[in-house]
C-alpha cells in the first residue's frame, strides 16, 4: 500500500507548484498592464497640457495683436484729429525747408525770428519741416481756409511764420519760387505776433495774401515772355496773360496811371502817397501802390463786406460779376463773416 501512496503524493506536490507559478505568472502580466493603463493616462494628460499651453500661447498672441492693432488705430485716430485741418500730413522732395532758404531775402533780425515751417501737400497743410508746430501759425492757416480751399492752394507748398519785434509791421508775404523740377511754386510767411493781435486784420490779411498767388499762377502770368515780348503788362516776373484777372483789372481801374509804376520799384511809397491823395478810388495809400496791391486790398475788403467809398464800389462790383472771384465771397459769408467791421484809410483827401 505504501509503495502506491509516494507518487501520488509528489504529483499532488507537482500540480500545486504548477498552479503557484500560474497564478505569480498572471499576476504580473496584470500588474504590467496596470502600469501601461498608468503611463498611457500619464501621457494623455501631458499631450492634452501641452495643447493647452499651446492654445493659451495663441491666444496670448492673438491679443497682443489685437492690442497693436487697436493701438495703430488709436494713433490713426489721433492723426485724423490732428488740428492741422489736413487730410493727408505729409512732406515734399522737390523744395527745401532750411531757414537759409525759407528767409531767403530776409533781414538778419526776420530771419533769427523764423520759428516753424509747414509743407503744403496737394493744397493741404502737411508735416512740420522747420522748428517746431506752433498753434499760432495753424490759426492762420485755418482762417486762410475761410477763403482758400485745397484746389486754390495747389500752387503753395510751404507756410511759414515767424516771431517779429515790435516795430514790425507786416503782417504776412508771399514769395514766389522755382522748385527743384522748375514749377512755379509760392511760400506764405505769417508775423505770429501780429497775427495775434486782431483777428480782423488777419481775415483781411490772409485774404489779401491768398491773392499774390492766385493771380500769379501759370494760367494767369506767363513767366517765359520776357518785358520786351509782353503785350500786356509785365510785372517785374512774368507777363499777364490777355484774360487773366490782373490784366483785367488794369484795363478797368489803372489804365490812367500804369505807365508810372517802375516794376523795378513796385513800392514807391511816395508815388503811392500822390495817387491816394489824387483819386478816393484806392482804400488807402497801400492799395495805391501798384496794380497788384489795389486788387488785393480791394479784393480782402470785398469778401468780408467791409464798406467803401461810392468811388471804390465799381471794384467790388468787378469782383461780383465774376463767378470765380465771387465764390470766396460767398465762402466768407457761409463761414459767418459776411459784413465785417474794419476801416481803411482812404484817399482822396
Amino acid at each position: 500500500m505504501r509503495a502506491l501512496r509516494i507518487p501520488f503524493l509528489l504529483t499532488l506536490l507537482l500540480l500545486s507548484t504548477m498552479l503557484l507559478l500560474v497564478a505569480c505568472g498572471g499576476g504580473d502580466d496584470e500588474e504590467e498592464d496596470g502600469e501601461d493603463v498608468v503611463a498611457a493616462e500619464q501621457a494623455d494628460s501631458t499631450t492634452e497640457a501641452s495643447a493647452t499651453d499651446a492654445r493659451e500661447d495663441v491666444d496670448a498672441s492673438a491679443t497682443a495683436t489685437d492690442e497693436a492693432d487697436a493701438d495703430e488705430a488709436d494713433a490713426e485716430d489721433k492723426d485724423e484729429d490732428r488740428p492741422l485741418d489736413a487730410a493727408v500730413p505729409g512732406s515734399r522732395e522737390d523744395v527745401s525747408c532750411a531757414l537759409e532758404d525759407i528767409a531767403a531775402g530776409q533781414s538778419a533780425d526776420v530771419i533769427d525770428a523764423f520759428t516753424s515751417a509747414y509743407f503744403v501737400v496737394d493744397g493741404k497743410l502737411g508735416a512740420i519741416c522747420f522748428g517746431e508746430e506752433d498753434p499760432r501759425l495753424v490759426h492762420a492757416w485755418e482762417v486762410l481756409g475761410v477763403v482758400a480751399t485745397a484746389d486754390d492752394l495747389g500752387d503753395l507748398v510751404l507756410f511759414a511764420g515767424y516771431d517779429a519785434g515790435p516795430d514790425g509791421d507786416t503782417l504776412a508775404y508771399v514769395s514766389p519760387f522755382d522748385s527743384y523740377d522748375g514749377a512755379n511754386v509760392f511760400q506764405m510767411t505769417v508775423n505770429l505776433n501780429a497775427s495775434e493781435a486782431d483777428e480782423t486784420e488777419l481775415l483781411l490779411t490772409m485774404a489779401h495774401e491768398f491773392t499774390h498767388i492766385y493771380t500769379a499762377t501759370t494760367p494767369q502770368l506767363d513767366r517765359e515772355t520776357d518785358a520786351e515780348a509782353c503785350d500786356t503788362y509785365f510785372e517785374g516776373n512774368g507777363c499777364y496773360e490777355d484774360d487773366s484777372f490782373m490784366w483785367a483789372w488794369i484795363e478797368a481801374f489803372w489804365s490812367d496811371y500804369i505807365d508810372e509804376i517802375d516794376v523795378d520799384n513796385q513800392d514807391d511809397q511816395g508815388a503811392a502817397d500822390d495817387r491816394c491823395a489824387a483819386s478816393p478810388e484806392f482804400l488807402g495809400a497801400y492799395a495805391a501802390t501798384n496794380p497788384e496791391e489795389d486788387f488785393a486790398e480791394s479784393f480782402a475788403a470785398y469778401v468780408f463786406g467791409v464798406p467803401g467809398s461810392p468811388e471804390v464800389e465799381p471794384k467790388f462790383d468787378f469782383f461780383d460779376g465774376n463767378p470765380s472771384l465771387r465764390v470766396f465771397r460767398d465762402r466768407a459769408v457761409a463761414a459767418g463773416h459776411a459784413n465785417v467791421t474794419y476801416s481803411f484809410d482812404g484817399c482822396g483827401f
